[in-house]
């Protein structure tokens, strides 16, 4: 490790705890008092999660970039922030006393990755711009490495990014063939894939567009458009059972046939995988069924199928679909394993 981290580390970050009280169970202790908005045991909590975790951003960031402390300390910034945002935000009612620093640890992975992701573009800007001619040079060492990353680390975050593609690409093409009910598909849409979408967008007319369904039948929006942030602000912000509760609303009195056209709509203007999305001929067909005597398309799910039923439709289906994009890359085997963690990552 080098003598320069540990340095910075015992200056800015170490954060002593009584002997044998393992990091996870202090935090732990405090996510009571955090749900109080105490601002002492979130400020506790942020430097705990700090100082146990900023050798493992080192140590994930050394495996493909030579990080500066301005690295780290970016990463850790961002954290802090993210961990502030999510006590004033609100902490997802599924997250327990128990499980708070693990979903925390989660958090940290995310910026971690995150910030891998923008140091690999960054690099691979920096390569491009240089041209063909300076791009050999530089992978023939000739000429200084790009202050981000070397090329082989840009080759391999790029081989990443591309990996991912194909695999959202697997994922949406079992999206489009699965033999999944309508009513399924279309609550895994709106609880799940929607919410995916707006997390990731800065495009003003999605976001509008978003803030508009969560409002709809003359209902105030559970959500609305800060053009000022450039974001969402309201209960769509937030995760799980509220988001449940977002899709529920969007989804209320309006037919399949309607929230189908919709869904596409809103996909296709902020797409996942820059690839247009259209529902699948075993999707289309299902949506000439009738049930009860009632055309599919005329069918206003939230009326005929129980909420809590509905409840636990997302998981199910997201399940199903992983299962399908595993199988579909079943035939090239590191890809295969990987395939269901990255749309884990990005979709579920």
């Amino acid at each position: 490790m080098n003598q320069e981290f540990i340095r910075h580390y015992n200056t800015h970050y170490q954060y002593p705890l009584p002997d044998g009280t393992p990091p996870g169970d202090a935090v732990n202790q405090l996510f009571d008092r955090i749900l109080q908005d105490d601002k002492d045991a979130l400020e506790q909590a942020v430097h705990i999660l700090t100082a146990n975790t900023y050798y493992l951003v080192v140590d994930r960031l050394s495996k493909h970039v030579n990080p500066a402390i301005q690295d780290i300390d970016n990463i850790m910034q961002d954290v802090r922030m993210q961990v502030i945002r999510l006590a004033f935000r609100g902490i997802p009612e599924w997250v327990t006393k128990e499980g708070f620093y693990g979903y925390l640890l989660r958090l940290v992975e995310r910026r971690i990755q995150d910030y891998q992701r923008k140091m690999g573009k960054l690099a691979a800007q920096e390569i491009s711009a240089a041209g063909e001619e300076g791009m050999l040079t530089a992978l023939n060492g000739q000429e200084e490495l790009p202050e981000h990353g070397d090329p082989e680390t840009v080759y391999l975050i790029q081989e990443q990014r591309e990996a991912i593609r194909q695999v959202i690409h697997f994922f949406l093409q079992a999206l489009r063939e699965t033999e999944l009910p309508p009513w399924q598909i279309l609550t895994y849409c709106y609880a799940v894939l929607i919410p995916q979408l707006f997390k990731k967008s800065d495009n003003p007319k999605f976001l509008k567009r978003v803030e508009t369904v969560s409002g709809r039948n003359g209902k105030q929006p559970n959500s609305r458009y800060n053009p000022d942030k450039g974001c969402l602000e309201g209960e769509i912000t937030r995760n799980s059972v509220i988001l449940i509760k977002w899709a529920m609303d969007a989804m209320e009195q309006m037919l399949a046939g309607g929230l189908s056209e919709e869904f596409l709509d809103l996909y296709n203007a902020e797409p996942l995988n820059d690839e247009t999305f259209a529902w699948g001929e075993a999707y289309l067909a299902n949506m000439e069924k009738e049930i009860d005597g009632i055309p599919l398309k005329d069918l206003v799910i939230l009326e005929q199928f129980s909420k809590n039923a509905i409840k636990n439709w997302p998981g199910r289906v997201a399940e199903n679909l992983l299962t399908e994009t595993e199988e579909r890359v079943h035939a090239d085997e590191a890809f295969g394993r990987n395939s269901v963690r990255i749309v884990e990552t990005l979709i579920g």
